[in-house]
């Protein structure tokens, strides 16, 4: 199969579009900008004013070394003061720009496997604005210490985007602006550590599905090792400043790895991404995977229909990007650990929205299926 790169629509749409996802932004999440400060936010405040503009940078701040987030909540403070309007807004914001580069993501990766502009548009939409309404997303967005996730998301899906639209134009300047928004990334939060090794999959998926062109595949080895030579600098840098490598929550809880506890967040989080916090998550995710499983047999075998290579690729993605969170916690009772999940989110919302679409297929039908589960979310 040919890869034709990024296929050009109106810049007049993506503006159009990206308004309309700052408003969404806006009508989903408005009502929480009068809220006060809660928890950790005076904290990583008084943290961030006390150590000025790039103190973080260089001096132990939190157990956590997260000096761009640090830097974000200081230029905060130097607009809005403590007024705690401000500081949500910006994460409203940035939960917004990230539905935006879900949506350019997806647009990206269904290029050569759905052949109808159309088509790719229609679940390229129906996955931002689902990542823009879906209840997960509450912890990070609405509470401002989450400000690590959604920032760290942005600079995150910046980078993939950038590398996924130019990469077949081989242009240096994007690659090297690629490269900027990873170590932004993994300055502003250690959990997008593992977003190289989504860059390598992409590849070696791209490889698997045009054989005969695996010497494009080793030309581009050395720009993909760039960006696990930016996690060795990050690494060196936070040791240089913190004087440990683990920091955090500690070793006993990092270096965790419980084989049980694994296992069950290898269920429970994948299921907390578009369920709400119930008890035998686990049991409720086992049978709607296994349902999942018999309706794709159903649609190849019966009705002819071959599942999009693109799936396993994020599916894949998905759980890379669990894993350095894959041995904490997420609470059944609330929403507490949410903020985990919101980066992975990406990946599983887009890998559900061309799902549907292969199950159900007809625009028409596939309109009112997705309007259905947007709204179902967004007044739940």
């Amino acid at each position: 199969m040919e890869f034709k790169g990024y296929i050009k629509y109106p810049r007049l749409l993506f503006l159009l579009m990206f308004f309309l996802f700052l408003l969404g932004g806006l009508l989903s999440y408005g009502e929480i900008l009068g809220s006060f400060f809660i928890s950790d936010d005076f904290s990583q405040i008084y943290y961030a004013v006390t150590h000025g503009l790039f103190g973080a940078f260089f001096k132990k701040v939190t157990t956590f070394y997260r000096p761009i987030v640090t830097l974000s909540l200081f230029i905060d403070y130097k607009m809005w003061g403590l007024n705690p309007i401000g500081y949500h807004a910006v994460n409203i914001i940035l939960h917004s720009l990230n539905s935006f580069l879900t949506f350019l993501i997806c647009l990206s990766l269904l290029d050569g496997f759905i052949e109808r502009k159309n088509s790719r548009f229609l679940i390229a939409l129906f996955s931002g604005i689902l990542f823009l309404v879906i209840p997960s997303h509450a912890e990070a967005v609405t509470w401002i210490s989450g400000r690590g996730d959604v920032l760290a998301t942005f600079f995150a899906l910046s980078s993939i985007s950038i590398y996924l639209y130019y990469r077949p134009y081989s242009n240096p300047t994007y690659f090297f602006i690629s490269l900027f928004f990873y170590a932004c990334a993994l300055f502003t939060k250690e959990s997008t550590v593992a977003l190289p090794l989504i860059i390598l999959l992409y590849e070696v998926c791209r490889n698997y599905i045009q054989p005969n062109k695996i010497h494009e595949f080793f030309g581009r080895l050395p720009k993909v090792l760039s960006y696990f030579l930016l996690v060795v600098l990050y690494f060196l840098a936070r040791y240089l400043v913190r004087s440990e490598l683990i920091g955090g929550y500690g070793n006993r809880v990092h270096l965790n790895f419980n084989p049980s506890l694994i296992a069950k967040n290898l269920l429970v989080y994948p299921a907390r991404v578009f369920l709400p916090h119930i008890h035998n998550i686990e049991l409720i995710f086992t049978i709607i995977v296994a349902c999942t499983i018999v309706m794709i047999l159903v649609v190849r075998f019966i009705m002819k229909k071959r599942l999009p290579p693109v799936i396993y690729f994020l599916t894949l993605a998905f759980y890379i990007s669990l894993l350095p969170v894959i041995n904490l916690n997420i609470n059944y009772s609330d929403t507490q650990g949410e903020r985990f999940i919101y980066f992975p989110s990406a990946f599983f919302i887009i890998c559900l929205a061309i799902l549907l679409y292969y199950f159900i297929g007809y625009h028409k039908v596939s309109i009112a299926v997705f309007l259905t589960i947007i709204l179902f979310y967004r007044f739940s």
